[in-house]
């Protein structure tokens, strides 16, 4: 599916993850998702239209894994092309919550160089754990110290060539 930018009015739903970038001018527009939501930087929202996003179940639909809504101008692409890609990071954090130490666990469906990043709840960077990092194909593990955190929700992301995934991380003290 590609969406043109303004993003349509609809419910878009996802059994992991929604990522979008784009305008909503006017209307009612709501997300739903399995795991996370995370809009991008250019996601905007005018004053009279209506958005609401939700991590909820969404076995009502076919839709499996993590999906990109981008809209059409931000793509640069022919509308034969697809706004809505299958994600194959398959992103874990064990356990979690976490009280000092966790393993993140990641696959990578083909080489390609990573980003591992920490976010607060609003999504604003903390630290990043590394940046351009070149992985091979695989699984991948990365022990992480939660010793510098304080209590809280935080978002730990992973971008690679594939796409990027989010996952809430929760820290007990």
């Amino acid at each position: 599916m590609v969406l043109s930018d303004p993003i349509p009015e609809d419910i878009h739903k996802a059994a992991s993850t929604i990522t979008a970038t784009g305008n909503i001018p006017a209307g009612n527009m709501r997300f739903k998702a399995g795991e996370s939501i995370t809009l991008l930087p250019g996601f905007t929202v005018a004053a009279q239209a209506l958005f609401s996003a939700s991590i909820e179940a969404c076995s009502d639909n076919n839709l499996t894994g993590t999906y990109t809504i981008v809209p059409l101008s931000k793509l640069n692409a022919s509308p034969t092309k697809t706004s809505i890609t299958s994600n194959q990071i398959d992103l874990q954090i064990i356990p979690n919550p976490v009280t000092y130490q966790a393993t993140i666990e990641y696959n990578l469906p083909n080489s390609s160089k990573v980003v591992l990043s920490i976010s607060n709840i609003q999504g604003r960077p903390i630290k990043q754990l590394f940046k351009d990092h070149y992985q091979d194909a695989g699984r991948h593990d990365f022990m992480f110290s939660a010793k510098d955190f304080a209590k809280g929700v935080y978002l730990i992301s992973l971008q690679s060539e594939v796409g990027i995934e989010t996952q809430k991380l929760i820290v007990l003290k």
